[in-house]
């Protein structure tokens, strides 16, 4: 900028020199306050050399108006002060030496961040599928998102991200033992057998294969998976599974058993017990399809809780004096201090067989009963002549039809209303409804009687 302004400088000078009466060019130091300036105008520097130092420096506060209006080849601005007005419109690059990073030094395609009181700079540029990360306290910078676990995979493109995954596989070649073993490396991955398989074999849950161990079986033909040391699902006996073609299983390892989880189809059937469903759960079987037994055992469950099925012993119980009984969360046991020769040869008495044989509630027939239990009668007063509100307890899958029994449940002698008098007592009638039964106490006295507390047991017979 200094050699433009020392050329435009010499420019006046040398105007002002040639400049005299005969040419149209008005004087600088001639125009008025805030006047233009053009290129022909002259500048009387040290003309007659009686130019005081107040007309030289009008003189030059006029060439400075004359530079300003001609800033377009301005190639750079050098300033101490801030600029704090105006438009300064420029063809090229203006640098800013307080600026943490030059115009020119942006990097192509970066973000562009604030540097705080230095302005602003650029990030580095980012590629395909990554994303701005911001960190506390820190400058953002660009990062790649992460797979996920298990096997899940983001793809960036220019277009955006995608998430898909991608589960490691084994595809063994059938070597002409049409089956395959299970190996370690096989964790968490897809094994897919192709349709010439017949078998899998799965080792024992422990080691290698312990609890934590998975892996998915995908068989495109028909084909028996076996683990000849572990069970399936903790079903007794089974220790397998016939799966159809195309037939997709879970595998996982709780140290002890496989648990196993089927998709589409249905599995064909497990070994030793016919699977109806997905979930592993017990369904029709055949007697032969039953896992087989050892001697004077069966299968039941004689647990505190729900638990799979077991072979229950039945130890030797087969003399005269002895009788087979079942003890809650043992099993079965024997009882040798029972004369079973006396209970074999005696007879019922006279009649109840017959009774025996007949309907319930038939003439000649057994009564039984239908429920039971217990209802608190009320302690209002109770009007001459009056019944005090019903009381009405349920009573499951009593009928119309059934009979109500009913008793106090301790001495109502010295309980106010049922004292004895000359007076008279409160009367208390019974009788059921379709689920309940129903309890009135009425009052024959002369007086209003206000009755004390009573509980009545009751129970509905048929």
């Amino acid at each position: 900028m200094r050699s433009w302004f020392n050329r435009q400088v010499a420019a006046l000078l040398f105007l002002g020199v040639l400049a005299g009466p005969a040419f149209a060019q008005s004087r600088i130091d001639e125009l008025s306050a805030g006047a233009a300036v053009s290129g022909t105008d002259t500048i009387p520097i040290c003309q007659g050399c009686g130019a005081s130092v107040a007309a030289l420096k009008a003189t030059m506060t006029q060439i400075l108006t004359y530079i300003n209006a001609n800033l377009s080849a301005v190639t750079s601005v050098a300033t101490t002060s801030p600029i704090t007005g105006g438009t300064i419109t420029a063809t090229g690059t203006i640098a800013c030496a307080t600026c943490a990073t030059s115009a020119a030094a942006l990097t192509n395609h970066a973000p562009v961040i604030g540097a705080g009181s230095q302005g602003e700079k650029t990030v580095a540029a980012m590629t395909n599928g990554q994303l701005l990360i911001g960190s506390t306290g820190a400058d953002p910078a660009p990062g790649t998102v992460a797979a996920g676990t298990p096997n899940l995979v983001w793809t960036g493109s220019a277009a955006g991200l995608s998430l898909a995954t991608t589960n490691a596989q084994n595809s063994p070649a059938d070597g002409g033992s049409h089956s395959y073993t299970v190996l370690s490396g096989d964790a968490a991955k897809e094994v897919i057998l192709a349709s010439t398989f017949t078998g899998m074999a799965v080792p024992q849950a422990t080691g290698s294969f312990a609890a934590g161990y998975s892996f998915t079986g995908v068989n495109k033909g028909a084909i028996t998976a076996t683990s000849t040391t572990s069970t399936v699902n903790g079903i007794a006996g089974a220790t397998g599974i016939k799966l159809g073609a195309n037939q997709v299983s879970s595998w996982d390892s709780d140290g002890t058993n496989w648990l196993v989880g089927l998709g589409l189809p249905q599995p064909a059937a497990q070994t030793g017990a016919t699977l109806l469903h997905d979930d592993m759960t017990w369904g029709a079987a055949t007697l032969a399809q039953l896992a087989t037994q050892a001697t004077n055992t069966v299968v039941g469950n004689a647990t505190s809780g729900t638990a799979v099925p077991t072979a229950l012993a039945v130890g030797t119980c087969s003399t005269a004096a002895s009788a087979l009984n079942w003890t809650t969360n043992t099993g079965f046991g024997c009882n040798t201090a029972v004369d079973a020769a006396k209970l074999a040869g005696s007879t019922p008495g006279t009649g109840v067989a017959t009774a025996i044989a007949a309907n319930l509630s038939a003439a000649g027939g057994l009564t039984t009963t239908i429920a039971a239990g217990t209802s608190a009668l009320g302690t209002s007063a109770i009007s001459s002549a009056a019944c005090a509100s019903v009381v009405t307890t349920a009573a499951t899958n009593t009928a119309t039809t059934d009979v109500v029994l009913a008793s106090f449940n301790g001495d109502p002698t010295a309980v106010t209303g049922y004292i004895p008098a000359t007076a008279g007592m409160l009367t208390i009638i019974s009788y059921p409804t379709s689920g309940n039964v129903n309890f009135k106490v009425c009052n024959n006295t002369n007086a209003s009687v206000t009755p004390g507390a009573i509980t009545l047991n009751w129970r509905v017979v048929r």
